[in-house]
């Protein structure tokens, strides 16, 4: 069910204007990935750790969109993000991790992504 919206969630509102297509969906995705960046740059202090660490791992994730402008919107994100919270206490095992998608990842948009991810992270 890639690339479509859900529209569940608004209710009444005219279903008829949300564009579906894989494009708005991207555009959704480059969004959201800029938001949860633009927040989690702002927490601050020890008890925001864990807050910091799932937005940094909802991004990593968001690597693996095919999109090339929602990769590179996430690796703005992620190299914003690497050294706040618990980030640098886990950086080996995000780079291994990405190195191994860059490597033998089962598409190029695959490796593309872990690449920017790479970048992000050094």
């Amino acid at each position: 069910k890639k690339g479509f919206a859900d529209a569940g969630p608004l209710g009444d509102l005219p279903k008829t204007k949300i564009p579906m297509g894989v494009v708005a969906s991207d555009r959704r995705k480059e969004g959201a990935v800029v938001a949860l960046g633009s927040v989690a740059i702002h927490l601050k202090g020890p008890e925001n750790a864990t807050k910091i660490d799932n937005s940094v791992d909802m991004l990593l994730n968001s690597l693996m969109t095919p999109n090339a402008d929602v990769q590179a919107s996430v690796a703005d994100a992620l190299a914003k993000l690497m050294k706040k919270g618990n980030t640098q206490d886990r950086i080996e095992d995000i780079l291994d991790q990405l190195m191994k998608s860059c490597l033998e990842g089962d598409s190029t948009s695959t490796r593309r992504g872990a690449a920017y991810g790479i970048s992000a992270s050094v």
